[in-house]
């Protein structure tokens, strides 16, 4: 079993338990340990981890309260249940937008404080190009888009992705130098970029850190570091 496998597995788990509280009067709303903001992300991965706990309590109620409608009507489903069941959809729908909805506003009250922010990188040598900057494009619902501009110093060493599609590799590294998401994204993490491998060919690239699997270790997090095509 993987570390992301128990992590999904404690999350489901985490939201049964929190249903179970709710119908005893045990409380509601955001239930997930606040995580401490970090040095360039500031509250962006709790924003994120707060969510994806908050996701997994509601997908956990609705499974619980679906299957209790089920057994409790398994023998007398007549069209009066057949409109229960329906607005009991109609319900978890509005719920799931009004939660979406929640997240896009308060992911929007953070863009002016952190799109054009830059964050640290380092380029291992043998890559083959420079890295003149990094920096955060936008905040979204798929994450923290990362924008970079790479300037080709040695094509020949770059691996490619079929014809005019360059790949370059990555590590999300942590204050003490460990890697970040290692067990959902592996060693390295990679984008494309559509550009020529000539030297001094320049282009800009971009990929999204900051999802629900790393969330929590993104508390952590320190820099990028661009390593040789793999």
């Amino acid at each position: 079993m993987t570390k992301r496998t128990r992590i999904l597995g404690m999350l489901a788990i985490f939201g049964m338990s929190v249903v179970m509280m709710t119908s005893c009067g045990g409380g509601s709303g955001s239930v997930g340990k606040k995580l401490a903001s970090n040095e360039f992300l500031g509250d962006l991965p709790n924003l994120v981890y707060q969510k994806a706990i908050n996701d997994s309590i509601r997908e956990a109620k609705e499974h619980t309260e679906k299957e209790k409608f089920k057994q409790d009507n398994s023998k007398n489903f007549d069209k009066s249940t057949g409109e229960k069941w329906k607005k009991m959809e109609e319900q978890f729908k509005t719920e799931k937008k009004a939660a979406e909805e929640q997240f896009n506003a308060e992911v929007e009250k953070l863009k002016p404080s952190f799109v054009g922010k830059e964050l640290p990188f380092e380029v291992e040598d043998g890559c083959g190009y420079e890295v003149s900057g990094l920096k955060i494009s936008d905040l979204n619902r798929a994450g923290t888009q990362v924008e970079f501009e790479v300037a080709i110093t040695d094509g020949t060493v770059i691996k490619t992705q079929g014809w005019g599609t360059l790949a370059f590799y990555f590590q999300v590294l942590d204050k003490d130098g460990n890697l970040i998401g290692k067990d959902y994204s592996g060693e390295f993490r990679n984008t494309t970029i559509n550009m020529s491998q000539k030297n001094g060919t320049t282009a800009k690239g971009s990929f999204y850190l900051v999802d629900k699997h790393d969330a929590a270790e993104m508390v952590n997090f320190a820099k990028i570091k661009f390593v040789k095509s793999k």
